[in-house]
């Protein structure tokens, strides 16, 4: 099933600010549906909508309904009334079954019936002769489709990524106006071959399924100008493939072909060409024709030399080299001057390939794992730079010309052997995102507080004995994280980070929190486990956003009853502490999921988690606890490790 399905009762569409259903020439309100009956509820105490009507007098019925719930198992009869109807989404319910009657609803253009639990559509389907729009994703029980679908006549689009489909009916060649057809993630192995009659489409999504040749039907659709055949199992492709001149967009990523025909050269419409994970070790120099590309991904393959028609793709935009078998780069990388995005990470180059100097409009750059050592004076004439990845480039220090990158919004020199920054540091006043982990830094430049425009800072596995000074200057830090450093406390300052969301400052030496923490207000995830912490303030039930907090391996022998207030909290864990009892407010946390309490010394629980109504798991794992309480045994939905309930 869809993974974002939505739960409300109902959402319709709106209109200045109204939730509305569209008639002919008038509105549906929300307070002309009546949920019958009123006293039916869900476990969480909303309507269950078994069963609504809509008010008589809007006897025209609606142009627009739009009910996306949880459970509305069966299809309303209702609905099969409302004539005007042209848009119907009834996506994320439960529904099992579509009923015959669907073609009554003659004006329909657009229907929704994507995340259900319904096995097949009836063949009154076919009757929708107006339909321009068919949503069918997200069904994992449908695996075919009626022979009717092929009297659609006017379908345009047809999804159905994530069905169970395991082959078309024949009659799909039957669909002329179609130009949007989505069959990712089905089960599919052939296609039809009246699929080459679909003289109108434009994009075919493949990807995901299980062919184990390349569909020949596919090289007759002379207009298609999209197709998606990533991660399926074919080894070729064909020569045929250059009957599609018309594609832009080309993606056969995650296959396993091997070389490519020389016949790619034909498709000089291509501006897109994912060839990621096939195994090439070449590239045909017909490759060189392709004029228009803007975008070539080529990683994760076997390439030992640089493919020097590359240079002839004057257009290109952005170049994926990563993951190769690379040495050097050829002189003619340097004809693409239109270059914006430069990946060749992951090679076997034993320096700084050179060449990159010349692209002057580059933006984004990724040279991680490669053995740098040291920057030249000329890679900071790369001045358009927003993104720049030196991820293990042995680099042991960060020069100060890096300031002349002024565009820079991400920075990564993670895994690197910096032992201090320079001040320079500080005119990065674009920068957003900086990963310093794993490296030797024990301090920060004053000059670092003035990155206001810094959202996430990643200091993890480096070797700060205190907490960084003037962090609390940079006023738009949203995630920290100091995980695996030496921290032995923190300053009360901490408490001025109040945008912080995210905060890791697991596997330190603090041994006990200011009270200032308290102040964190938009806090969601804070991480102190592997830390000495003896007790907890009180100011931590201030905390009124959090939603995980992990203090596994402490010395933690209470909880202060303010834990209790902590209204949002789903995850807590707590293993590998000294506790010996709980607190009676811990039943106060109604929204907690996950309570993992294993390796204390716990001898009882406290009746009051049987207040927790979200409670999935109770780890009471290596506790001196004999039994469970009868009543938190009883507890729906509970699973407890071990299992201490009685017979």
């Amino acid at each position: 099933m869809n993974p974002h399905k939505i739960r409300p009762l109902f959402i319709l569409a709106s209109i200045t600010g109204m939730l509305l259903l569209f008639g002919c020439g008038k509105s549906i309100q929300t307070e002309d549906l009546v949920n019958e009956p009123p006293s039916a509820t869900t476990e969480a105490g909303s309507p269950h909508p078994t069963a609504w009507s809509v008010d008589a007098s809007n006897a025209d019925g609606p142009e627009s309904l739009i009910l996306h719930g949880d459970p509305l198992m069966l299809f309303p009869a209702e609905i099969l009334q409302m004539k005007n109807l042209k848009e119907l989404d009834l996506e994320g319910n439960d529904l099992i079954e579509i009923p015959s009657g669907m073609g009554q609803l003659e004006n329909l253009e657009r229907l929704v019936l994507s995340s259900n639990l319904f096995s097949e559509l009836p063949p009154g389907i076919g009757q929708l002769r107006k339909l321009k729009t068919l949503v069918l994703s997200y069904t994992p029980f449908l695996s075919e489709l009626p022979a009717e679908i092929g009297q659609l006549e006017n379908l345009e689009e047809l999804i159905l990524e994530e069905s169970s489909l395991y082959e078309l009916p024949p009659e799909i060649g039957q669909l002329q106006n179609l130009r949007v057809l989505n069959l990712k993630d089905c089960q599919l192995t052939t296609l039809p071959a009246e699929i080459g009659q679909l003289e109108n489409l434009e994009t075919l999504i493949l990807s995901e399924n299980l062919f184990a040749e390349f569909p020949s039907e596919i090289t007759q659709l002379s207009n298609l100008k999209e197709l998606d055949m990533g991660y399926n199992q074919f080894i070729d492709l064909p020569p045929e493939i250059r009957q599609l001149g018309s594609l832009e967009i080309l993606c056969v990523q995650n296959n396993q072909f091997g070389e490519l025909p020389p016949e790619i050269g034909a498709l000089t419409n291509l501006e897109r060409l994912d060839l990621t994970s096939t195994d090439l070790e070449e590239l045909p120099t017909e490759i060189g024709q392709l004029a228009n590309l803007r975008m070539l991904k080529l990683s994760w393959n076997m390439l030992s030399e640089f493919p020097t028609e590359i240079g002839s793709l004057e257009n290109l935009e952005e170049l994926d080299l990563r993951g190769n078998l690379l040495t050097e780069l050829s002189t003619e990388i340097e004809k693409l001057n239109q270059l914006r995005v430069f990946n060749i990470s992951s090679n076997m180059f034993t320096e700084l390939p050179l060449g990159i100097m010349q692209f002057k409009e580059l933006e984004a750059l990724f040279l991680s794992d490669i053995p740098v050592g040291e920057l030249p004076q000329e890679f900071f004439r790369l001045t358009n730079l927003s993104e720049l990845d030196l991820t293990g480039t042995f680099l042991r220090e960060l020069p100060a010309a890096i300031s002349d990158l002024q565009e820079l919004r991400i920075l990564n020199l993670c895994g690197n052997q910096l032992m201090a920054l320079p001040s320079e540091i500080g005119a990065l006043e674009n920068l957003e995102i900086l990963t310093l982990s794993y490296n030797m830094l024990s301090d920060l430049p004053v000059e670092f507080g003035n990155l206001r425009n810094l959202e996430v800072l990643e200091l993890d596995a480096n070797y700060f004995p205190q907490f960084p000074s003037g962090l609390d200057e940079n006023t738009h830090l949203r995630s920290l994280n100091l995980h695996g450093n030496e921290i032995v406390s923190l300053p009360p300052q901490i408490g001025q980070l109040r945008p912080l969301t995210h905060l890791q400052l697991g596997a330190n030496q603090l041994a006990q929190l200011p009270p200032e923490i308290g102040q964190l207000e938009n806090l969601v995830e804070l991480d102190l486990s592997g830390n000495l912490l003896v007790d907890l303030p009180s100011e931590i039930g201030h905390l009124s956003s959090l939603e995980i907090l992990r203090l596994s391996y402490n010395k933690l022998s209470g909880l202060p009853s303010e834990i209790g207030q902590l209204e949002k909290l789903g995850d807590l864990d707590l293993r590998d502490n000294q506790l010996t009892m709980l607190p009676p407010e811990i039943g106060q946390l109604d929204r907690l999921v996950f309570l993992v309490l294993a390796n204390n010394r716990l001898t009882e629980i406290p009746t009051e988690i049987t207040q927790m109504e979200s409670l999935g798991l109770l780890d009471l794992t290596d506790n001196p606890i004999d039994v469970v309480p009868q009543e938190i045994c009883e507890m729906a939905g509970l699973n407890i490790w071990p299992s201490l309930c009685g017979e």
